[in-house]
Protein backbone atom coordinates (compact mmCIF):
# COMPACT_ATOMS: atom_id res chain seq x y z
CA UNK A 1 0.00 0.00 0.00
CA UNK A 2 2.83 2.35 0.87
CA UNK A 3 4.45 1.72 -2.54
CA UNK A 4 1.13 2.40 -4.27
CA UNK A 5 0.74 5.77 -2.54
CA UNK A 6 4.36 6.69 -3.24
CA UNK A 7 4.02 5.64 -6.88
CA UNK A 8 0.74 7.53 -7.30
CA UNK A 9 2.22 10.68 -5.75
CA UNK A 10 5.26 10.45 -8.01
CA UNK A 11 3.09 9.99 -11.10
CA UNK A 12 0.87 12.98 -10.27
CA UNK A 13 3.94 15.11 -9.56
CA UNK A 14 5.52 14.18 -12.89
CA UNK A 15 2.33 14.87 -14.80
CA UNK A 16 1.66 18.26 -13.25
CA UNK A 17 5.24 19.49 -12.91
CA UNK A 18 5.88 18.87 -16.58
CA UNK A 19 2.68 20.65 -17.60
CA UNK A 20 4.55 23.57 -19.08
CA UNK A 21 6.54 21.26 -21.34
CA UNK A 22 3.47 19.53 -22.73
CA UNK A 23 0.89 22.29 -22.58
CA UNK A 24 -0.02 24.57 -25.42
CA UNK A 25 -1.00 27.64 -23.40
CA UNK A 26 -3.00 30.34 -25.18
CA UNK A 27 -3.12 33.77 -23.54
CA UNK A 28 -6.73 34.85 -23.00
CA UNK A 29 -6.19 38.06 -21.11
CA UNK A 30 -4.95 39.95 -18.10
CA UNK A 31 -6.88 40.86 -14.98
CA UNK A 32 -6.94 44.27 -13.25
CA UNK A 33 -3.92 43.31 -11.09
CA UNK A 34 -1.87 42.48 -14.18
CA UNK A 35 -1.98 38.69 -13.75
CA UNK A 36 -2.21 36.76 -17.03
CA UNK A 37 -4.52 33.81 -17.62
CA UNK A 38 -4.03 31.09 -20.19
CA UNK A 39 -5.94 28.07 -21.39
CA UNK A 40 -4.69 24.89 -23.03
CA UNK A 41 -7.05 24.64 -26.00
CA UNK A 42 -5.66 21.24 -27.00
CA UNK A 43 -6.66 19.60 -23.72
CA UNK A 44 -10.35 20.51 -23.70
CA UNK A 45 -12.33 17.30 -23.42
CA UNK A 46 -16.01 16.46 -23.14
CA UNK A 47 -17.35 13.56 -21.08
CA UNK A 48 -21.02 12.90 -20.34
CA UNK A 49 -22.05 16.44 -21.28
CA UNK A 50 -19.40 18.15 -19.14
CA UNK A 51 -16.35 19.95 -20.46
CA UNK A 52 -12.96 19.50 -18.75
CA UNK A 53 -10.14 21.99 -19.22
CA UNK A 54 -6.88 23.38 -17.80
CA UNK A 55 -6.28 27.04 -16.93
CA UNK A 56 -2.99 28.65 -15.92
CA UNK A 57 -2.90 31.90 -13.94
CA UNK A 58 0.50 33.58 -14.00
CA UNK A 59 0.82 36.13 -11.18
CA UNK A 60 2.57 39.43 -11.84
CA UNK A 61 4.07 39.15 -8.32
CA UNK A 62 4.44 36.02 -6.16
CA UNK A 63 1.66 35.42 -3.64
CA UNK A 64 2.25 35.64 0.11
CA UNK A 65 2.85 31.87 0.00
CA UNK A 66 5.58 32.30 -2.63
CA UNK A 67 3.64 31.01 -5.65
CA UNK A 68 4.19 32.62 -9.04
CA UNK A 69 1.56 30.62 -10.92
CA UNK A 70 -1.32 28.21 -10.43
CA UNK A 71 -2.71 25.63 -12.83
CA UNK A 72 -6.30 24.58 -12.31
CA UNK A 73 -8.21 21.66 -13.74
CA UNK A 74 -11.88 22.51 -14.14
CA UNK A 75 -15.18 20.88 -15.01
CA UNK A 76 -17.55 23.08 -16.98
CA UNK A 77 -21.28 22.88 -17.53
CA UNK A 78 -21.86 24.93 -20.68
CA UNK A 79 -25.66 24.55 -20.58
CA UNK A 80 -25.82 26.13 -17.11
CA UNK A 81 -22.76 28.33 -17.79
CA UNK A 82 -20.95 27.32 -14.61
CA UNK A 83 -17.76 25.56 -13.58
CA UNK A 84 -16.10 23.91 -10.62
CA UNK A 85 -12.46 23.46 -9.72
CA UNK A 86 -11.28 19.85 -9.59
CA UNK A 87 -7.65 20.47 -8.68
CA UNK A 88 -5.05 23.16 -8.10
CA UNK A 89 -1.29 22.99 -8.71
CA UNK A 90 0.59 25.93 -7.19
CA UNK A 91 4.03 26.61 -8.66
CA UNK A 92 6.99 28.54 -7.32
CA UNK A 93 7.88 29.84 -10.80
CA UNK A 94 5.96 31.45 -13.64
CA UNK A 95 4.12 29.43 -16.31
CA UNK A 96 3.71 26.31 -14.16
CA UNK A 97 7.42 25.65 -13.71
CA UNK A 98 9.27 24.48 -10.63
CA UNK A 99 8.25 22.78 -7.43
CA UNK A 100 4.50 22.43 -7.03
CA UNK A 101 2.02 22.03 -4.19
CA UNK A 102 -1.24 20.26 -4.98
CA UNK A 103 -4.82 20.54 -3.74
CA UNK A 104 -7.24 18.02 -5.21
CA UNK A 105 -10.32 19.17 -3.29
CA UNK A 106 -13.20 19.82 -5.71
CA UNK A 107 -15.21 23.00 -5.17
CA UNK A 108 -18.91 23.72 -5.59
CA UNK A 109 -20.34 24.93 -8.89
CA UNK A 110 -19.73 28.63 -9.59
CA UNK A 111 -21.29 31.01 -12.11
CA UNK A 112 -18.52 33.34 -13.32
CA UNK A 113 -18.89 37.03 -12.50
CA UNK A 114 -19.84 39.19 -15.50
CA UNK A 115 -16.88 40.65 -17.40
CA UNK A 116 -14.39 38.58 -15.39
CA UNK A 117 -11.48 36.47 -16.52
CA UNK A 118 -13.40 33.37 -15.50
CA UNK A 119 -16.32 34.41 -17.70
CA UNK A 120 -13.91 34.88 -20.64
CA UNK A 121 -12.37 31.47 -20.00
CA UNK A 122 -15.67 29.59 -19.73
CA UNK A 123 -17.12 31.36 -22.77
CA UNK A 124 -14.03 30.41 -24.82
CA UNK A 125 -14.25 26.79 -23.65
CA UNK A 126 -17.97 26.54 -24.35
CA UNK A 127 -17.69 28.27 -27.75
CA UNK A 128 -14.92 25.89 -28.76
CA UNK A 129 -17.04 22.93 -27.63
CA UNK A 130 -19.99 24.12 -29.75
CA UNK A 131 -17.79 24.65 -32.84
CA UNK A 132 -16.21 21.21 -32.37
CA UNK A 133 -19.63 19.54 -32.05
CA UNK A 134 -20.94 21.35 -35.15
CA UNK A 135 -17.98 20.09 -37.19
CA UNK A 136 -18.62 16.53 -36.02
CA UNK A 137 -22.26 16.63 -37.12
CA UNK A 138 -21.55 18.26 -40.49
Amino acid sequence: MKNFILGSTLLITLIFSSSFLYANWTLLGTNVRGDSYYIDLNKITEIDGYTYFFVLLDYIRPTKHGYSSVETYRKGNCKMFQYKYLSFSFYEKAMGVGRADFDNTPTNWVHPSPNSGNETILRRVCDRRIIKNQKMTS
